[in-house]
């Protein structure tokens, strides 16, 4: 609720009555959340978008520093999926892109970032990990996941992906080089 409010003297100074309104804001509030949180995640997917991956990126690599610990960054990107948009249809491709971005949020902790950077790249941050070995298991896993059948639209398809692997401090010591190295 927004108030606003007036006091309302007589001569002498004294307050007679208080005069103002009260606007219910929910509306507005709902928009304004709604454009802050656009600002940050991928609108079809509901993922951070690179803006947001970056943020915890910096964030992530602070604390690495800081600890002396590793982090790895994966850089994901669908083969032949234009064909797919091309072929049927870019509703038929957003709905993909949906399964896909859900079955990344399964293959990671929960404390890992996994974001859409546009079109379909994605970018995973793993926090802390102890090896290469173990990012190199979670591309596996990953690469697992997205080669399952997907079912669209009443449609069974398949698709496959390409991940790039950097890790901290090893392949870079800052965000874009990291992000760079994987892609590379």
């Amino acid at each position: 609720v927004l108030v606003n409010l007036r006091a309302v003297h007589d001569a002498s100074g004294k307050i007679v009555l208080l005069d103002g309104t009260a606007e219910d804001i929910t509306d507005r509030k709902a928009a304004e959340a709604q454009v802050n949180y656009l600002a940050y995640h991928d609108a079809l997917t509901g993922l951070p978008n690179r803006m947001l991956f970056m943020d915890r990126l910096e964030n992530a690599l602070a604390g690495a520093k800081r600890k002396n610990e590793k982090l790895a960054v994966l850089f994901l990107d669908l083969d032949r999926f234009k064909n797919i948009n091309d072929s049927l249809g870019h509703s038929f491709g957003d709905q993909m892109l949906k399964g896909v971005a859900e079955r990344l949020r399964e293959c990671v902790r929960e404390q890992d970032t996994v974001a859409r950077v546009g079109g379909d790249e994605f970018l995973i941050l793993l926090g802390g990990v102890s090896s290469d070995g173990e990012a190199t298991q979670v591309a596996a896993r990953i690469v697992n996941a997205i080669a399952r059948t997907f079912a669209v639209n009443g449609r069974a398809m398949n698709t496959s992906c390409s991940i790039g692997l950097s890790v901290f401090p090893e392949h870079g010591t800052d965000g874009e080089g990291l992000i760079k190295n994987a892609d590379a």
